[in-house]
């Protein structure tokens, strides 16, 4: 990775809350990484497929090294805002790369900022991505947490507004924060407005932690607005469509 740094006045502001070590915003500025994690994909391909791999696959493949080198081209056009609570993991080169790095949770429960709360622990591991400042999530233990500092969405959105935000600015969302993407969606909508892109990433969580009703009333609630909500994770096969919808803002 270069050391050359995301822009500080960009038209447009990508917001990665929920950043962990940052795979998917490396996607589309770390050449090294991502020509790696391809062709990992492609070798694991060849030795599951009992054939070669399809030409179907190969043409993905093939275009998502081209948006990839494209948007690399003009990622000094971007503001890259990550939002992570988990200390451990700001030695991932991501990091050093970002406009800002907001250490902190995303917490709407009581709408109080600054809050000193519990992140919970999944699986064990300090370093899971499954983390959540949830306790009722099933995969962490309630007597293994971190302490970390806490701001509502609506403190985030008022950072953006004040260092950050023009009237030509468009905002891309890419969420994954273990419950929490509900509110911060709603905020976000109905601070920024139009100038809300799209949601990257996936809304599962939703479900897991407050229910299927919750869950079905984010997702009228983007159908109303009409807020795209693209799938963007570790896996390289769902890299394309977004690395092309980000291209597309550029």
């Amino acid at each position: 990775m270069n050391n050359k740094k995301f822009s500080q006045d960009g038209d447009l502001i990508i917001v990665d809350i929920g950043t962990h070590e940052g795979q998917e915003v490396s996607s589309i500025i770390n050449s090294k990484f991502f020509l790696k994690k391809i062709t990992r994909r492609i070798a694991r391909d060849l030795i599951k497929e009992t054939k070669s791999i399809n030409l179907k696959k190969i043409n993905y493949f093939i275009k998502l090294i081209k948006y990839h080198f494209r948007i690399k081209r003009k990622f000094k056009r971007i503001v890259l805002i990550l939002v992570e609570p988990n200390f451990f993991l700001f030695c991932n080169p991501i990091y050093k790369q970002a406009s800002l790095v907001v250490p902190f949770a995303i917490d709407d429960r009581n709408n109080t900022s600054k809050n000193l709360i519990k992140l919970y622990i999944a699986n064990g591991d300090s370093l899971s991505e499954g983390n959540s400042i949830y306790a009722s999530k099933g995969n962490v233990d309630n007597n293994n947490f971190l302490s970390v500092f806490s701001l509502t969405s609506k403190n985030l959105i008022d950072i953006i507004k004040v260092q950050y935000l023009k009237p030509s600015s468009k905002l891309i969302l890419r969420i994954n924060c273990e419950g929490s993407e509900d509110s911060i969606i709603y905020n976000f909508k109905n601070n920024f407005s139009n100038q809300l892109v799209c949601v990257l990433g996936s809304l599962k969580d939703v479900i897991d932690i407050k229910g299927v009703e919750s869950y079905e009333k984010l997702i009228n609630f983007m159908n109303k607005n009409k807020i795209q909500n693209v799938p963007f994770g570790t896996d390289v096969m769902t890299w394309l469509k977004a690395h092309k919808l980000i291209l597309s803002n550029l």
